[in-house]
């Protein structure tokens, strides 16, 4: 019991817990080297109610958000997202054409600034 309230508070902490409907991540991480190798900025929208991120299914709990999203649709490459909901890390690979590729992507996501109106 203690330990599931410092995890929640923790995640409460860092991205908000899954009452909160929606929340914009705001994420670093660089490529692999097979696609370029390039540091990335992305933004990632997570839907709590609806299970998804960035309109793609996601499974969301209470410790990792887990995604799959088009990468490079010319050349069929998806990646294999998760996210640390508690450290920020995130963490994905290249699936090329139905494959999972050796090289790992890494970064970091925080969550984004609320626009105030």
């Amino acid at each position: 019991m203690r330990l599931t309230t410092i995890l929640l508070t923790a995640a409460t902490c860092c991205f908000g817990v899954a009452h909160a409907h929606q929340m914009t991540l705001a994420c670093h991480y660089v490529e692999p080297p097979m696609v370029g190798g390039n540091a990335k900025n992305s933004n990632f929208v997570v839907d709590f109610d609806a299970n998804t991120v960035d309109g793609t299914p996601a499974t969301i709990s209470d410790g990792r958000v887990l995604w799959e999203q088009n990468y490079d649709k010319a050349h069929g490459l998806r990646v294999a997202f998760a996210l640390d909901r508690l450290n920020g890390r995130l963490t994905g690979r290249i699936i090329p054409e139905g494959k999972t590729s050796p090289a790992p992507i890494e970064g970091q996501c925080t969550r984004a600034p609320e626009r105030k109106s």
